[in-house]
């Protein structure tokens, strides 16, 4: 579809984009089209929230920034230009740069995945050196940089659940030990790793009951972060007696939030894309498509068989 290319209003920036991340929460775009600020006059939304481009227009009252800076965002399923185009339109109080050493196409495999992780593991759980822990969902674009993360801190154990076929995937991004997320006796088994202690944190990036599994591993007064659902504390062993901290992340709803949100999720994505230039944590790339690719990435996506992460590119 041809669209006109668009104008940045107050305090947006137009970029050109040159990649941008296929994520599940793109999945979802037909659910809430119809709470978009603004619907294109064609009557659709330009999905796309894992930005990676170069300014090409500035709007009024931006500072900070100007034509041709290298950057990239997270954008917000509530608006109407996203990154599955040429352009997008985008907060310039939202921006990140990018280094020069930073590829394109790793930038925008990072924010949806490697911002909430560092937000999930860094600002909420607080994770320290010598802390265990379980990611469920070790395979995915958020589990495959929360456990690099985890590798940083020198976490010990680093448990992750995920399928048979995805172990070797898993234990190269940080890993220790890798269960099944089928296997019925899951918790059971981390708290046996752990000297029937149960480990400290906890992270769901999984589906199904992964939360209930990574709920019931955790030991007294262990904490947990759900990435894609509320919390079910009633199906959870204990949860009150075992005095479990339950948090939950909504990175992209920092949109929404004031300042203060915005400020924290591009803290986040900086820290994050230092890590990309100094080369200590590597995007667990699974495929590049173009654009007319991208309806089947998202077709798998909902399916949940694509292992790590995929980008769409536009160059």
């Amino acid at each position: 579809m041809e669209m006109p290319v668009p104008t940045p209003g107050e305090g947006q920036v137009r970029i050109r984009v040159e990649a941008c991340g296929i994520n599940p929460v793109d999945v979802g775009t037909p659910r809430w089209v119809h709470q978009v600020d603004t619907v294109h006059s064609q009557g659709c939304v330009i999905p796309g929230l894992d930005v990676a481009g170069t300014i090409d227009a500035l709007g009024k009252g931006v500072k900070g920034h100007k034509e041709g800076d290298r950057v990239v965002c997270h954008g917000y399923r509530f608006r109407s230009w996203g990154g599955f185009a040429e352009y997008s339109l985008q907060p310039a109080n939202g921006l990140v740069a990018l280094p020069k050493n930073v590829a394109m196409i790793d930038a925008a495999a990072t924010p949806c995945a490697g911002w909430t992780a560092w937000r999930a593991l860094v600002d909420r759980l607080r994770i320290e050196k010598g802390q265990s822990i379980v990611v469920a969902g070790g395979a995915g674009g958020v589990g495959s940089f929360a456990l690099q993360i985890c590798r940083l801190f020198e976490l010990d154990p680093i448990v992750a659940t995920c399928s048979a076929a995805n172990e070797e995937h898993v234990r190269a991004m940080g890993a220790t030990h890798v269960l099944d997320y089928r296997d019925p006796d899951l918790a059971a088994k981390v708290r046996e790793l752990t000297s029937g202690a149960g480990v400290r944190k906890g992270l769901d990036g999984g589906a199904g009951n992964s939360d209930i599994q990574v709920a019931d591993s955790l030991g007294f007064e262990g904490e947990m972060v759900l990435l894609s659902r509320l919390a079910r504390s009633s199906s959870y062993q204990e949860p009150f007696s075992r005095a479990l901290g339950i948090f939950q992340i909504s990175l992209g709803d920092a949109h929404g939030a004031g300042p203060k949100a915005m400020s924290d999720l591009v803290a986040a994505g900086t820290k994050f894309t230092e890590l990309l230039r100094d080369r200590v944590v590597t995007v667990p790339l699974n495929r590049v498509v173009d654009l007319e690719g991208v309806p089947a990435v998202l077709e798998e996506l909902r399916e949940r068989k694509v292992w790590g992460k995929a980008v769409a590119t536009l160059v």
